[in-house]
């Protein structure tokens, strides 16, 4: 069975100090679907929650939105391949897509508001991700990544992972929080 989507709550900071100790529940296993709720706890308190879903690998009905016009990768700079070792696992691409989501989900709906002299900062609050077809860690990816909407001090992101041939591999969709304060100027 392979991860199809993960659904992800940040509750608190922790500290980088102490270890942090995962429970897993076996929610339901399945023939074809499986679920567990991994539970992430420091000090007996939560820092993060995630609901898990693993599915078998089967033929069915498929669509997808298509590939928006971009560069070719080859155009691009280059970027170091992962160590061929980390690509015999199939759950390695799922891993790096998840993480660097995450990472660029919540400052993307930072930027309309960005002004000099602001700074702002955000946080991960809710992050969903969605695995639709296999695809390989050390190929490109475009990653389209757009903010509908900011208000109550949230804002909320939707993104689409494409292979180079154009075909939707990962959906995310998140929402971050959004806090900003005005840097002081300097003294002359």
């Amino acid at each position: 069975m392979l991860v199809h989507s993960l659904h992800s709550y940040f509750l608190r900071p922790g500290d980088l100090n102490l270890p942090i100790i995962y429970h897993v529940h076996r929610i339901r296993d399945g023939n074809t679907i499986s679920t567990r709720l991994v539970v992430a706890k420091q000090r007996g308190r939560e820092l993060f929650i995630m609901n898990a879903s693993f599915q078998q690998p089967q033929n069915g009905f498929e669509h997808h939105e298509p590939m928006p016009s971009a560069p070719d990768p080859d155009k691009l700079l280059s970027r170091e391949k992962l160590l061929d070792s980390y690509l015999i696992d199939p759950q390695v691409p799922m891993c790096v897509a998840a993480y660097s989501s995450d990472l660029l989900g919540p400052e993307t709906s930072r930027y309309p508001h960005q002004r000099e002299g602001q700074a702002l900062a955000v946080r991960s609050l809710d992050h969903s991700v969605w695995f639709h077809k296999p695809f390989k860690a050390d190929e490109w990816l475009l990653f389209m990544i757009e903010s509908p909407i900011a208000s109550n001090g949230r804002g909320f992101t939707i993104g689409r992972m494409y292979t180079r041939s154009g075909e939707l591999v990962v959906s995310v969709v998140q929402e971050g929080l959004i806090k900003g304060k005005m840097q002081p100027r300097a003294k002359l």
